[in-house]
């Protein structure tokens, strides 16, 4: 369980127990089940960001036997100049790292380019589960989440992570600093995410291309784009074709459409 608590002065930086090993990554780079190309650890989570900013952070857990029943828990994080300010617990979310095999690199693609060779289970996705279980010598990310508040206090916030198993617990501190800036909720730059509908049914059991089921995939799409800030969603021609056809459009599409 990973619990976000205040911190007593004497506490422990570093995330360990003979069950397990917790340490602090970038959240920039990808932790792979085995362990491979995984960056020196730190002690510590230490994020930055500012007022109405969504910021992320990793950690992982390096399991020394079988683990059992890993689950997360999400407190408040506590302001170090007035205990009683703090960034919400609904501010706070987590998830497990989940894993897709990959059967081949894209082609021609540079070897500089190239994280890992396939065929290879690769890290990517944020899974919904709430407990997991870790074998020996594995690893597991976990991924953070922190929507900071527009009205929230700039200076420096200290928590910790707990993580609890069938196998033992321990902790891991997270710090984070807020700068007195606020993200405006007007975006300014043009950004997107390329996907690619052809293989809803395969991922998510849509049924046939233009089902409802798919078209309400679509939607979920178009959603968690808005919330990472994204400004740009590109529908198939083909989708906008069947759903006039079917004159129940799902999308009010026009030259001023806002997402």
């Amino acid at each position: 369980m990973i619990t976000f608590t205040a911190l007593p002065n004497n506490s422990i930086s570093f995330c360990q127990t003979k069950a397990f090993e917790c340490f602090a990554v970038s959240d920039l780079v990808k932790i792979f089940e085995d362990g491979y190309g995984c960056p020196p650890p730190k002690s510590m989570i230490d994020i930055i960001g500012i007022r109405n900013e969504c910021i992320s952070a990793q950690c992982v857990i390096k399991a020394n036997t079988d683990l059992h029943d890993v689950s997360i828990e999400v407190n408040p994080l506590i302001y170090s100049m007035v205990s009683s300010l703090k960034i919400p617990s609904n501010m706070i979310k987590w998830n497990f790292v989940g894993s897709v095999p990959v059967p081949d690199n894209t082609p021609n693609t540079s070897k500089k380019y190239v994280i890992r060779s396939a065929p290879e289970k690769f890290p990517d996705y944020l899974s919904e589960e709430k407990s997991t279980s870790i074998f020996e010598s594995k690893y597991k990310a976990i991924w953070l989440t922190i929507k900071i508040p527009r009205d929230a206090i700039p200076g420096k916030y200290s928590g910790s992570i707990k993580i609890n198993s069938n196998e033992g617990s321990s902790s891991l501190l997270v710090y984070l600093t807020i700068y007195p800036l606020v993200m405006p909720d007007k975006r300014h730059l043009n950004v997107t995410l390329w996907y690619n509908t052809r293989k809803f049914d395969l991922f998510h059991k849509t049924g046939e291309m233009y089902s409802e089921a798919f078209f309400d995939m679509l939607k979920k799409y178009a959603q968690n784009m808005v919330k990472h800030r994204q400004n740009v969603f590109r529908v198939n021609l083909n989708s906008i074709i069947w759903m006039i056809l079917r004159e129940s459009p799902k999308f009010c599409i026009t030259p001023k459409s806002k997402l």
